[in-house]
């Protein structure tokens, strides 16, 4: 027998499916930046970068930004330190910026320059970054 109790207690178990296979999509894939030591490195790029290009990203754009460049291993980061440098430091634009200004996830000034200096000291795969 179907009753209102019933109905309201599948409405609330089918939102709170949605509401935790949302959530599931929205964070970044933890496999970004395998083998990565610095570890804020590892975290600014399952931040900001992850969702586009790690495997398993959740970002819509995903399919054709992964064929661009992979960011799931720390072989990956060195074959594009030159890209990921040029669009991640804004302090000499010369392009486009990533994350895309529209993303939702954008790192702070402090956590570009971190990333902009350990990518000129080579990018070190040390715990330190140096």
């Amino acid at each position: 027998m179907i009753t209102v109790r019933s109905c309201a207690g599948l409405a609330l178990g089918a939102v709170g499916a949605l509401a935790m296979s949302h959530a599931a999509a929205a964070r970044p894939p933890s496999q970004a930046m395998r083998g990565t030591l610095y570890a804020p490195a590892r975290a600014f790029v399952q931040k900001n970068c992850a969702a586009c290009h790690s495997q398993g990203g959740t970002n819509g754009q995903h399919d054709r930004a992964y064929r661009i460049m992979r960011l799931d291993t720390y072989a990956d980061w060195l074959a594009s330190t030159k890209i990921i440098l040029a669009v991640v430091d804004t302090r000499h634009l010369d392009g486009k910026v990533m994350p895309p200004p529209k993303a939702t996830a954008q790192p702070s000034d402090a956590e570009r320059l971190r990333i902009v200096e350990w990518l000129e000291r080579g990018s070190p795969n040390t715990a330190d970054g140096k």
